[in-house]
């Protein structure tokens, strides 16, 4: 959907939201409460179905400083082993209809094994902000033990300079969201990242497009950061309205396109709120979710929250956490800040819950890359191409490489070069084939260089991608088999 329009004042409006997340510092003083739950059990995810109100999470909380003690020296411990960290930027993810990009954050050592992908999505009300945005929290994510991806996608606004000139309206960020999804499901593997085990996460505008991903995609989970849920709630603030209204370019009040309103709440495609959204299209999954929320968000109120995380508790209540951060804004997400520090640990205990499980090498052990390696130089080109035909998809599904192995990397470059030496044998045996079926044919040769492939596909291998299949081998066969016949 793509419109020309106004949208300077938009724009500012969004700056000025960017300006207040620089300016508002969270101190520990300002939070001056946290949920019973967060007492209790300061810095670990928990599960909850969040009140209506947060009249009741304004007790002062003088186990505050104690709590964040006891944190900080836990934490401040050996750093995760996988550091420093390596940065990858400016990777095309999508060339159409404007050229988007990926960033990549990872540990730079990744010791032979695929790390989980998580999918970043930034915020900044639809029409500013930049994949580089929160490059401190992605670092943060990274170090845990993970393979980072920072996306940009096509905002509602002519000022954006990914597309000058130019107003995309929803579901835009939607699409371009998907597509990262896409292409980090066929690519992670290349970066150290799993395509199987993906998280998606966002905050405020992100928070909103990593939603719609989560619940309308297969991912392994989602997080939400103070993202928008219900664009009809009547509690939203005349600004934040504004904004939602340039976004969609429809207008609430017209009967007409209020559809457009609901289809684009996340809360609307939670199964069972409103049946007429979500469709057959959608993932049957519902994923893991995490959402975050502070109680004094005046831009995306708090209740936007605890709304959608009390209707996927409905539907998945094993699986939907929250974590509330009492007397906190729309603007807490700052790196080193108190708030960073607890909620960070919240979303390392979700991640590894979800995403982390089977990290750990299984299927394939040392001893068998040891005899699969050996004689490696003695195989034939059919030998080697079924021993690392195996361990190239082994490598891509998620699973950690055994200690001893080649790394992923490593594999990968020895499989493309064992498949394009397979695609020249299959093109010299080709040209022997066609030579002996001519006068004087020798049919025995020409079966055996038949019988030579099918073989190999019966023991497991692969074709190159510039030749036959199996049933056209086959046939190519009983059709060599009936001309003998008939020669005779």
């Amino acid at each position: 959907m793509e419109r020309k329009a106004n949208t300077i004042g938009s724009v500012f409006f969004a700056l000025f939201l960017v300006a207040l997340f620089f300016i508002q510092p969270c101190k520990a003083e300002d939070l001056t409460a946290v949920y019973e739950k967060l007492m209790n059990e300061p810095v670990t995810v928990f599960q909850s179905n969040p009140p209506d109100r947060c009249d009741s999470l304004t007790q002062s909380n003088p186990q505050w400083d104690a709590i964040l003690q006891e944190y900080t020296s836990a934490t401040t411990s050996k750093a995760n082993e996988l550091i420093p960290l390596m940065e990858i930027s400016s990777i095309t993810y999508c060339t159409t209809p404007v050229e988007l990009k990926i960033d990549c954050y990872r540990p730079k050592s990744m010791k032979g094994r695929i790390l989980p992908s998580i999918i970043w999505i930034h915020g900044g009300s639809f029409v500013c902000g930049s994949r580089e945005d929160g490059k401190d929290f992605t670092l943060s994510i990274a170090d845990m033990g993970y393979v980072v991806f920072s996306v940009d996608y096509r905002k509602a606004s002519s000022e954006c300079p990914l597309h000058p000139g130019t107003v995309y309206h929803y579901p835009a960020p939607y699409e371009d969201a998907t597509k990262a999804l896409t292409w980090v499901k066929r690519n992670a593997w290349k970066f150290g990242g799993s395509t199987t085990r993906i998280g998606v996460i966002g905050a405020s505008a992100g928070g909103w497009i990593s939603m719609m991903v989560g619940l309308r995609n297969n991912v392994s989970c989602m997080v939400s950061i103070t993202g928008p849920t219900n664009f009809l709630d009547d509690s939203l603030a005349t600004d934040t309205v504004k904004v939602i209204r340039n976004y969609l370019g429809f207008d609430p009040n017209d009967p007409a396109e209020i559809a457009i309103w609901k289809e684009a709440s996340p809360i609307n495609w939670v199964p069972g709120v409103d049946n007429s959204i979500r469709n057959e299209s959608c993932s049957s999954i519902i994923p893991p979710a995490y959402f975050l929320h502070g109680t004094k968000d005046a831009v995306v109120p708090y209740n936007q929250g605890a709304s959608m995380a009390r209707a996927l508790f409905e539907v998945n209540p094993e699986h939907t956490y929250g974590l509330v951060m009492p007397g906190l804004t729309h603007y807490w997400t700052f790196p080193g800040s108190d708030s960073h520090k607890v909620y960070m640990k919240g979303l390392n205990k979700f991640f590894e819950k979800y995403l982390k499980k089977g990290t750990a090498a299984v299927g394939f052990s040392s001893a068998d890359w040891e005899n699969d390696s050996r004689d490696w130089e003695d195989m034939d080109i059919f030998s080697r191409a079924i021993k690392i035909q195996k361990w190239n998809d082994f490598s891509q599904s998620g699973d950690g490489i055994p200690e001893g192995a080649a790394d992923f990397v490593e594999i990968n470059h020895i499989y493309k070069e064992v498949m394009s030496a397979l695609q020249k044998s299959w093109n010299t045996d080709t040209a022997s084939f066609q030579k002996t079926m001519k006068a004087p044919k020798d049919f025995a040769t020409a079966k055996s260089l038949v019988d030579k492939w099918l073989n190999f596909i019966e023991n497991g291998g692969r074709m190159p991608a510039k030749a036959l299949t199996q049933e056209e081998l086959q046939k190519l066969r009983n059709d060599v088999c009936a001309e003998e016949d008939s020669a005779e």
